[in-house]
């Protein structure tokens, strides 16, 4: 018990003075349901479940090695613009140091 005087039947009299009656504990336990419903409501309850791979996204396609045609085509595209991407920023790159003077 604390040497402090605090009110007794409240959550911080049960984490900050570590005080164990009954009102204290009583408050704590209450709190927590509280704590909890509001959390429920909110749809943050428990941790986040990862969501199921699916097909068609070139995720599925590398960490499952799908060979299916909506995983191919998602890879397809997936290289074709970061080939265009690749693409412009060379052209940006060569534009920049055409346009610098030389030194």
């Amino acid at each position: 018990m604390s040497e402090f005087n605090f009110a007794h039947g409240t959550d911080v009299g049960y984490w900050y003075h570590l005080c164990r009656c009954r009102p204290c504990t009583d408050a704590h336990a209450a709190y927590g349901y509280h704590r909890k419903s509001i959390r429920g409501k909110l749809g943050v309850a428990g941790p986040k479940l990862p969501t199921a791979p699916r097909h068609g996204t070139r995720n599925y396609r590398i960490r499952h090695s799908c060979s299916c045609e909506l995983c191919r085509i998602a890879e397809r595209d997936y290289r074709r613009s970061y080939r265009r991407e690749v693409k412009a920023m060379k052209e940006r790159r060569a534009a920049k140091q055409k346009s610098a003077p030389p030194a």
